[in-house]
């Protein structure tokens, strides 16, 4: 994040690229986060199955600006 920061302090990358990395930065972290709670859950309850005894993942929707790309620091 310092990294971003920097870039848009300075005006190394256009507006578009600073949302854009900000957006994939948070997806890496949100993803990072769902894997570890999920194993942890698995490990607690056991791992969640459909009816046919399919394991079913957990599923997280980024909707609004997240979904679109388009994250800025205030976000």
């Amino acid at each position: 994040m310092v990294r971003i920061a920097w870039a848009q302090t300075l005006s190394l990358v256009d507006d578009e690229t600073i949302l854009q990395q900000l957006s994939h930065l948070a997806e890496t972290l949100i993803v990072g986060a769902r894997d570890w709670l999920y194993a942890a859950c698995c490990r607690e309850w056991g791992t969640p199955c459909n009816p046919q005894g399919v394991p079913q993942p957990l599923l997280i929707l980024g909707m609004g600006k997240l979904g679109g790309g388009e994250l800025n620091f205030s976000s």
